[in-house]
């Protein structure tokens, strides 16, 4: 067998196994073409600023994000007493306990515990608890057992681009 001959069978081989390497090239250029469009989705959000604030900065920003869409929004202040939410949402006689966290890991079960007391302390209906990471799988369970709503960074995510594009 001589050199022809080899080139001969890897070209052969080429033509014949053309479409798995076609459709492995459109396989990844897709993935590709979609982690893109996820972090320009990500940067759009305004979640890595998010990241990087306070827990002060984060209530305000929260706060200013509620009150643009026409909800009372009522701050906790620790003057008058913490007990497990930094804000009040009213709208059409509903009132909402809201637990905001700032973190780098998951939220626990601590966190929910605190705005569930909150909603009773402060006669609230709902509560919710915001944060910029998820929540472990107890804390899941707490909050589907209590009827709190979530928000992780995903749904904040989607929340602040909905809220960004109205603007």
């Amino acid at each position: 067998m001589d050199i022809v001959d080899i080139l001969q069978a890897f070209v052969n081989g080429v033509i014949a196994l053309w479409p798995i390497y076609g459709f492995v090239l459109l396989w990844g250029g897709f993935r590709l073409l979609f982690k893109r469009l996820d972090e320009d989705r990500i940067t759009g959000s305004g979640i890595n600023q998010i990241d990087r604030m306070n827990q002060e900065s984060f209530t305000n920003f929260i706060h200013g994000f509620f009150y643009d869409k026409g909800i009372d929004v009522t701050t906790v202040h620790e003057e008058i007493g913490y007990y497990g939410a930094e804000l009040i949402l009213t709208k059409d006689q509903c009132r909402v306990a809201v637990r905001l966290v700032i973190d780098n890991k998951p939220l626990s079960v601590i966190a929910l515990q605190e705005v569930y007391s909150a909603k009773g302390y402060y006669h609230c209906e709902n509560a919710l608890i915001i944060t910029n990471q998820e929540f472990t799988s107890a804390a899941q369970d707490y909050a589907l057992a209590h009827g709190i709503i979530l928000w992780g960074r995903e749904r904040l995510i989607k929340e602040l681009l909905a809220y960004r594009f109205k603007l």
